[in-house]
């Protein structure tokens, strides 16, 4: 039997982060999967040279790039090794501001990444989660704005389209959390890393706001996410005081040359991420037709719940038998009962119906193989 992931603990995040070849095609860590989005890689790969191993790293390339595609200048831009470091430094940045004195609290939008969470607990910033019915995105707004008028001085943090759900926070609603991030003296971040299958990638970097920084990875849109590449956009003094940290220095030569690569071929990207959604849409009426419960997403996955009667710990465990990694959400998401799949091509995505449609008829509550006896 495959084994849940691990709920908590160090030792155990650890374990589980510290993967093995898994012959399992995964459906669990939405990657950009693609034939062309491979072929792009492998073509990126081998223009990589010996030079950019050799020597230490220099973004000044992609920095230039980046400008010319979001429209702002290069000290608006910082480079992390991933949002994970971007979000850690974030953080670190936000409770040393503090000055000896308490920091602010941490307002999230809930469910959200985990590494929010994990820095707040291991930085002793209070945490008050923004949830909704349905985790409906407007009302997270509403909620997160309520909370921000009420308090001063905190970090706000949100993703749009948000993982693990899918959901996507309206421009006018994100507006109005700057507005209030401004006169109340909070940061506000946003995390934009599935930006690119919900419209123009380049969406939230392009639009500053008052007291924003815009975390935007390319390991989702770019297929990058073996190279630990981000952006961070903001004020230039806020991402100077990050900078100090030497944070882009960490940015590997092979990882910048593979982002300046990546960014001369948006044209192919941008038709991979049209096809994508496009897979998006055809597998949210597929799994509709199976009687299983979709949420909206404007990532490159979709969260379900199976049909009454399948319970998902079950129906997790059959597919995986089958040959698919996916992910199963948990009680502290709020979406118990949830799984997660992402979006691949058709033909990948048609395999995994057959094996999904297979895995809810094995996953039946015994109540029910005794109704049918």
């Amino acid at each position: 039997m495959t084994s849940r992931p691990p709920d908590g603990g160090v030792a155990a995040t650890l374990g589980a982060r510290r993967q093995a070849d898994d012959p399992r095609l995964n459906l669990k860590s939405n990657e950009l999967l693609h034939p062309a989005a491979e072929l792009l890689a492998a073509e990126i790969a081998r223009s990589i040279t010996g030079e950019a191993i050799r020597v230490y790293p220099a973004a000044g390339k992609v920095i230039s790039l980046l400008a010319a595609k979001i429209g702002c200048e290069a000290n608006e831009m910082l480079l992390s090794p991933g949002s994970d470091q971007a979000i850690r430094q974030i953080c670190m940045g936000f409770a040393a501001g503090a000055r000896g004195g308490p920091a602010g609290p941490l307002l999230l939008q809930h469910p959200n990444y985990l590494s929010w969470t994990v820095m707040a607990e291991a930085l002793g910033i209070e945490l008050v989660r923004a949830t909704a019915p349905g985790t409906d995105p407007a009302e997270q707004s509403r909620t997160l704005a309520q909370m921000a008028a009420a308090r001063r001085g905190g970090l706000i943090a949100v993703s749009t389209p948000n993982g693990p759900v899918g959901g996507v926070m309206a421009p006018a609603d994100l507006d109005r959390l700057a507005e209030i991030a401004a006169a109340r003296n909070h940061l506000l971040v946003i995390d934009a890393c599935y930006q690119a299958f919900d419209g123009p990638w380049t969406a939230h970097l392009a639009r500053p706001r008052p007291n924003t920084i815009i975390v935007q990875s390319f390991s989702k849109s770019h297929g990058l996410a073996g190279a630990r590449v981000a952006v961070m956009r903001g004020r230039s003094d806020q991402l100077a005081a990050l900078g100090l940290t030497h944070l882009e220095h960490a940015v590997s030569g092979p990882a910048l040359a593979a982002l300046s690569m990546a960014l001369e071929r948006e044209g192919e990207f941008a038709a991979i991420w049209a096809d994508i959604a496009a897979n998006r849409a055809y597998l949210a009426r597929a799994l509709v037709g199976l009687g299983c419960g979709v949420l909206p997403s404007g990532g490159n996955f979709l969260t379900f719940a199976p049909p009454a009667g399948r319970p998902a710990e079950e129906v997790w465990e059959e597919v995986s038998r089958r040959g698919y990694r996916t992910a199963i959400l948990g009680v502290e998401t709020g979406l118990d009962g949830y799984l997660r799949v992402t979006i691949a091509d058709r033909a990948r995505m048609d395999a995994f119906l057959s094996e999904l449609a297979r895995a809810l008829a094995a996953a039946v509550e015994p109540a029910l193989h005794g109704a049918r006896e």
